[in-house]
């Protein structure tokens, strides 16, 4: 439960970031790209995730004597989380590639919320999947015009 206190954290603080970056432009923050370079952002974060879910249960392990081999529940739990967050950082700078990332993890939300028998919540996820789906086609008719 501290983890996904901590999330929403991020989010509202991520949230303020954006709407301080996008209301103190004089003119609208354009639509930009970062192309092949998303991949390099994608890769620090799966190896952020990684580090993150190895630390936390090297944290737990030296607590409790527990194993530190995560399970595929946490390393799903943090790269879902950190995904997330990149996703959310990328749209606070208007970067188009935001939404591939969104949609990725929508997917993915669906899928474990059903497999979770969570089902409000994977209806919520189809719903942000939607939405990333248009907010991708907007930006990037934006972006070509």
């Amino acid at each position: 439960t501290w983890g996904l206190f901590s999330q929403q954290i991020a989010y509202i603080l991520l949230g303020f970031y954006g709407l301080a970056t996008w209301s103190d432009q004089k003119e609208a923050l354009p639509v930009q790209t970062i192309g092949k370079t998303i991949w390099k952002w994608v890769l620090i974060s799966f190896l952020f995730g990684l580090g993150f879910v190895f630390l936390m249960k090297l944290v737990g392990a030296s607590k409790n004597n527990s194993s530190i081999v995560a399970t595929g529940r946490e390393l799903l739990d943090a790269q879902f989380f950190v995904f997330s967050l990149l996703a959310t950082w990328l749209t606070t700078r208007k970067v188009l590639e935001n939404w591939l990332v969104w949609i990725v993890v929508n997917i993915v939300g669906v899928i474990w919320f059903c497999t979770e028998h969570w089902w409000s919540t994977a209806i919520l996820y189809f719903a942000y999947l939607l939405l990333a789906v248009n907010g991708f086609r907007k930006w990037k008719k934006a972006l070509s015009e």
